[in-house]
């Protein structure tokens, strides 16, 4: 610890940076859409989105990774029709389903492996 008892934080990477706007992007959108975006920390699961007494709602688990958090606004947003809603062009890319969003592999995962080539 450092003195007095406070800790210093840590310089946020340009992932963690990138998740956040992300994520404040895809808050915003779903906002615009009428949507409430909340955050509970006695959430089992990561959450979802759900209709609360007639209001349209995400609801996360508080303790979610801003990357967490970013998935589940996207699984919702994916429900919506977007059809002549300004979308932000990286935001629209995660939202489409067959995205790179969908197709970025695990980090940290082995590469497939190729198979040889077939002999004729």
């Amino acid at each position: 610890m450092a003195r007095g008892g406070r800790r210093k934080k840590k310089k946020p990477s340009e992932r963690e940076l990138r998740e956040l706007e992300l994520y404040g992007g895809l808050k915003s959108l779903l906002e615009d859409q009428g949507w409430r975006v909340n955050l509970a920390a006695t959430l089992d699961g990561r959450g979802g989105h759900c209709i609360v007494r007639g209001e349209q709602r995400v609801i996360m688990k508080s303790q979610l990774a801003t990357g967490d958090k970013v998935d589940v606004l996207v699984e919702a947003l994916r429900g919506l029709d977007l059809e002549g809603v300004h979308v932000r062009p990286d935001l629209r890319e995660l939202i489409e389903p067959g995205s790179m969003a969908d197709a970025a592999p695990d980090e940290g995962a082995a590469p497939p492996a190729e198979e040889p080539a077939a002999s004729s």
